[in-house]
């Protein structure tokens, strides 16, 4: 017997292929040029990661909500969009204080809030949440 999910594929399970090969080809530069290799599990996880990401910022693009309050009355910021004919990056860093090392990721959309671009990286040499921020930015 077929599942359905074999036959209707859910969009997370469309996209993880693509999201998987972008990992592989990332691991490859990073094994020619930094020497530094990546296991497996750590590319299917990045890219799962990737997938959920893209959903939420796709769910937050279809909500066109810019602030609201919840059930317990606490503010929620939701994502603007740019002025017209423009596009918005928003960008976040991420840092490890054991190894010192930081991940930045990005997100592109335009002024309807269609995604136009996203990416992440895996940078060293941090020394605080704030620089990782700032590093991310750049």
């Amino acid at each position: 017997m077929i599942s359905s999910s074999a036959t209707n594929p859910t969009e997370e399970q469309q996209h993880l292929p693509f999201w998987i090969i972008w990992h592989i080809w990332k691991s490859r530069n990073n094994l020619i040029f930094n020497k530094v290799s990546w296991e497996l599990g750590s590319i299917i996880r990045k890219a799962k990661e990737d997938v959920l990401e893209r959903n939420v910022a796709k769910t937050n693009q279809q909500q066109h909500v810019h602030a609201s309050t919840n059930n317990t009355g606490t503010h929620i910021t939701r994502w603007t969009p740019p002025p017209t004919r423009l596009v918005k990056v928003n960008v976040d860093g991420s840092f490890n204080y054991q190894n010192v090392c930081i991940g930045a990721r990005w997100i592109v959309r335009d002024d309807s809030d269609n995604y136009c671009l996203a990416g992440s990286a895996q940078l060293k040499q941090a020394f605080s949440l704030l620089e990782a921020e700032g590093i991310a930015l750049l």
